[in-house]
């Protein structure tokens, strides 16, 4: 209100276009920062070997470590004035934090708890598609995109294998059980109660634990499919209309 009745606003919306090209810079330099730091962690863990070496290395690392808090400081700053200056709580221009920062480790083991953490915001930002390589893309990043690709299908391609490993069980844990009980009958017939208790007690073992893992199953949304033994899937199948 005070910038309209000293018809300032114009100027002070320029001055706000003029803000975010500057905060774009700055993210730009982070992000090449961050790259530098994450590489020099790398090669410092993996190539430096000595105690000279070791501290020329961590020497670079402060350094970079130092950059980085310098470009944070610098795009808060930025951010305070454009807050001031009328910032909407729609722009892509968030507040920053360590989770903002955040990209996924693509060389080596994941860390344990990471794996399904999203990069951070300043990462995506500016990105046209999230399917397809933009053109806009330096080589670090397409090999991030790339490598992340990888890591997200073999994820899916795990839970395939571990749902078709679990079915597996089930689809076993009956056959058990039917077998158990043709042996139970088996002894029976053949006059040996003892036998035919232990058969009995085994093929209700298995009976259980198949009913144990159909439950978690379905529960972690597992599914069957439409020609599956209805004996394995638990669902009871009848020739009855539905009722009306």
């Amino acid at each position: 209100e005070r910038r309209e009745e000293l018809c300032l606003a114009d100027l002070a919306s320029t001055e706000l276009k003029l803000r975010e090209g500057q905060a774009s810079d700055i993210l730009d330099a982070l992000r090449q920062q961050l790259k530098v730091n994450a590489m020099l962690q790398i090669d410092h863990e993996e190539n430096i070997w000595g105690t000279r070496a070791g501290n020329r290395s961590m020497k670079a690392i402060n350094e970079a470590k130092r950059l980085k808090r310098l470009w944070v400081s610098e795009y808060l700053a930025v951010r305070s004035a454009m807050l001031a200056l009328g910032l909407g709580k729609q722009s892509p221009f968030k507040d920053l934090t360590s989770d903002g920062m955040y990209r996924r480790k693509i060389l080596g083991a994941t860390v344990l708890g990471t794996g399904t953490k999203p990069d951070g915001w300043i990462w995506s930002m500016g990105r046209v598609s999230t399917s397809t390589v933009s053109s806009d893309l330096d080589e670090d990043d397409r090999v991030h995109w790339f490598r992340a690709r990888a890591s997200r299908d073999r994820c899916q391609e795990e839970v395939l294998i571990l749902e078709e490993d679990i079915r597996r069980y089930v689809r076993a844990c009956v056959r058990l059980a039917q077998a158990w009980d043709q042996v139970a009958a088996s002894k029976q017939l053949s006059n040996e109660p003892g036998a035919s208790a232990y058969a009995s007690r085994t093929s209700d073992l298995y009976r259980a634990l198949a009913s144990k893992a159909r439950m978690n199953f379905a529960e972690a949304g597992g599914t069957w499919s439409a020609n599956e033994d209805a004996k394995v899937t638990g669902v009871q199948v009848t020739d009855e209309p539905p009722p009306q």
